[in-house]
Order: C-alpha cells, then structure tokens, then sequence
C-alpha cells in the first residue's frame, strides 16, 4: 500500500478490524476455557486416564530364549 491518505485510512480500518478480531476470539477461547473446566476438563489429558481407559489391551509375545550370536 502507498502512503497516500486514503490508504492510510484503509489501513487503520484494516488494524482496527483485526484488533476487535483479536478481542473477540480471545473472548470466545476463554468462555470455553471456562466451560471446559467448569465439566473437569483440564488444558492437557491427564496421561493416566488415558491408560486407565484404553479398551485394547495389548498382551506381550512370549518370551524366546535369547539368540547367541553366531562364532566363525
């Protein structure tokens, strides 16, 4: 953009849309910040419900003797 008066007048309309933007987003994240907490959601998953909660079960192969390497 130029430095003629009309674009400086779009560009401070342009900065101010995108400040009253900026507001509004961070209003409706911390509304849901709150919401989420409000239910007991944390900002990260706690690692232990995670494995608390997992249906498949993973079941270890059976052992194996162990393999000796082989001697020239």
């Amino acid at each position: 953009m130029g430095d003629d008066p009309m674009n400086q007048i779009m560009r401070k309309i342009m900065t101010l849309f995108d400040e009253h933007q900026s507001k509004e987003n961070g209003k409706h994240t911390l509304r849901a910040m709150k919401e989420n907490a409000r239910q007991g959601f944390g900002m990260a998953p706690d690692p232990r419900s995670a494995i608390e909660s997992s249906s498949p079960t993973i079941t270890p192969r059976p052992s194996r003797p162990p393999t000796r390497p082989a001697t020239s």
